[in-house]
């Protein structure tokens, strides 16, 4: 009899230790796919707020730079990643605190490959990073296809970068702004 209470207990402890960590992967997995999804409407509603701008100014072009932008109190909460620990408004401006890559096609011709705004991966557990193009396009890439893109987008001479003083050092410098060549 305690032989069989034995094997019962054996047989318990060893479908927890299997049920217990699929369990707990499968919370991770929730986790991150909530952050995503929450990032990516935050990256739309920002869309939405970029193209009244540019019809509200008659522009063709996008601002220099975020804080050109008269934002709501409502759409500034949009400008900081869900996963960030970034503390809305903390300081006056915009361009001091929000924690996504703005990037500025000072040609005037923004290809439609080129990402208007960028979510790095530090925001998502390091898995991955979500960009908006200025279609309204949202799309989500793991981090080594992120890094290249941003390596890609640093070598483009036409393109200045915006990064908030508290994304560069979050980043340990990876992301940093960056004005054209020449052009002041």
């Amino acid at each position: 009899m305690s032989s069989n209470r034995f094997g019962c207990a054996v047989v318990s402890v060893l479908a927890a230790a299997i049920v217990v960590p699929l369990f707990l992967n499968a919370v991770a997995n929730h986790r991150l796919l909530t952050l995503r999804s929450t990032c990516v409407q935050h990256l739309r509603n920002i869309s939405v707020v970029f193209e009244a701008y540019r019809e509200s100014h008659s522009l063709s072009n996008y601002p220099p730079r975020l804080s050109a932008i008269n934002w709501t109190s409502s759409s500034v909460t949009d400008l900081v990643c869900p996963g960030s620990r970034v503390q809305v408004g903390s300081t006056s401006s915009v361009d001091e605190w929000t924690d996504y890559i703005y990037i500025v096609d000072l040609s005037g011709r923004r290809a439609p490959d080129t990402p208007l705004l960028l979510c790095p991966p530090a925001n998502h557990y390091g898995r991955e990073g979500c960009l908006l193009y200025s279609d309204g396009f949202t799309r989500c890439m793991w981090q080594p296809e992120f890094d290249r893109l941003v390596d890609e987008l640093y070598a483009n001479t036409n393109l200045a970068i915006a990064v908030s003083e508290t994304l560069t050092k979050r980043s340990e410098g990876r992301y940093r702004s960056r004005r054209c060549p020449g052009r002041g």
